[in-house]
């Protein structure tokens, strides 16, 4: 599926989970996308993107910069694909329950998280003992 937003300017909230969007339809719909937009809230969750698609994310990370909200439980991202997630200034709450990853990408996101400050929810993935505490005593909902 190909991800349409060529008129988004004004738009607040998106919500696109489980429209089938994979990373070429992603990055087809982001290309189009002129400029910045105000959107604040973006919900891709259930969308077959996987690593490709947060690397198109994160290209296209100043088309987004009021983003606050960020869905992308259910996205196959893995270890990689959150190592790669842009880190936008304005986000206050990530959610990516349901994606694979393993104790490589859960110390990343830990760290991404300290430095950005914001809300962490990544229930769901394969976590070990220590790194699913090390999330826990950060507030983030392992």
């Amino acid at each position: 599926a190909t991800l349409e937003l060529t008129t988004m300017w004004g738009l607040q909230t998106l919500a696109l989970q489980n429209t089938r969007i994979d990373a070429h339809g992603l990055k087809a719909g982001l290309e189009a996308v002129e400029g910045s937009c105000e959107l604040r809230d973006l919900d891709l969750s259930r969308n077959p993107f996987e690593e490709a698609g947060a690397a198109i994310l994160a290209q296209a990370q100043h088309k987004f910069p009021k983003l606050v909200r960020l869905n992308l439980s259910g996205c196959a991202l893995g270890d990689r694909g959150v190592q790669v997630l842009p880190r936008w200034p304005s986000l206050l709450y990530l959610r990516v329950a349901c994606n694979g990853i393993g104790d490589d990408g859960g110390r990343a996101l830990g760290e991404a998280q300290l430095a950005g400050r914001w809300q962490l929810e990544c229930p769901g993935n394969r976590f070990k003992r220590g790194v699913k505490a090390a999330l826990q005593k950060q507030g983030c909902k392992v």
